[in-house]
């Protein structure tokens, strides 16, 4: 082929293209978009001017609770010509409920149900009164071991803290609710589930080996604590609920909102918990 033919084939390809060549990657370039960063728990849009999160105990009616009190957040979705839609987030349930809500006197009254098709359903009455959302919620199922509860909720914003840690109050010695009279025993804690924050810093294996189970424990899931997980886990359930101040249960599934740091933490703490011993030890009364 001449090098005049040659020529006219290039300039023939290039118009059938638009005139324009494309012009080469550079090698090693990516097209693909960088992931973006994970979100963090549904924030309702404010119209009404109650939705939002309320957040505290959620009691037995018949006073009859103690550590089966658990820690509840109610979640007001949305509002509008008389009706509202909202979420329960409680003992590692999420539950979504209809209902009414009528103003009287500058108080919201909302009466208002879940769907029914679990067995920890039930209705809720429910009365707004500036930041404060108390009543009574009653289980459809009537031989639950808690039938109905009542509560008094605090309007309250959900931040993430990775700085969030345990004060002192809550060491004790051993891990909350373990002690058994009848053994004057408890489950072992150690002072390091103070000192080690594993949403901040990336932990060796030298800062976990000598750790107790139950220290291992409350480090890996101090991590979801921090993003608002709501725990079926009784014992968790039962530490965070009544002893931490900071804790705030805003989702059933935080896995998307997990930093990197603490991804690689969690894997740590998990392998070191499969071969710790619980280290049960007398306490004297």
């Amino acid at each position: 082929m001449t090098r005049i033919s040659t020529v006219l084939l290039l300039s023939i390809g290039l118009a059938a293209c638009g005139g324009n060549a494309s012009k080469p990657l550079v090698q090693g370039a990516s097209t693909e978009k960088k992931p973006s960063k994970p979100k963090g728990p549904y924030i309702p849009e404010v119209r009404a001017g109650y939705e939002g999160y309320y957040t505290g105990l959620f009691e037995a009616a018949d006073g009859s609770g103690g550590h089966d009190n658990n820690r509840i957040s109610v979640r007001i979705d949305s509002a509008r010509d008389g009706k509202v839609w909202g979420t329960s987030i409680v003992a590692g349930n999420e539950r979504p409920f209809t209902g009414k809500a009528e103003d009287v006197g500058g108080r919201i009254s909302i009466t208002a149900q879940e769907p029914g098709t679990d067995k920890w359903d039930g209705t809720f009455l429910m009365a707004l009164d500036g930041d404060t959302l108390s009543g009574r919620w009653d289980a459809f199922d009537k031989g639950l071991p808690v039938p109905a509860r009542t509560y008094r909720l605090a309007k309250r914003a959900f931040r993430y803290d990775p700085s969030a840690t345990f004060n002192d109050e809550v060491f004790e010695g051993f891990m909350i609710a373990t002690y058994a009279e009848s053994t004057d025993k408890g489950e072992r804690l150690s002072e390091k589930v103070l000192e080690l924050n594993p949403s901040k810093v990336l932990l060796k294996s030298r800062d976990v080996e000598n750790l107790y189970k139950s220290d291992l424990e409350l480090l890996r899931n101090s991590i979801y604590a921090r993003h608002g997980y709501s725990f079926r886990n009784v014992r968790m359930r039962r530490f965070f609920d009544h002893y931490v101040d900071w804790y705030m249960p805003v989702s059933t599934d935080v896995t998307a909102q997990l930093t990197p740091i603490e991804q690689k933490n969690i894997a740590l703490l998990k392998r070191y918990e499969g071969h710790a011993t619980k280290y049960y030890d007398s306490f004297g009364r």
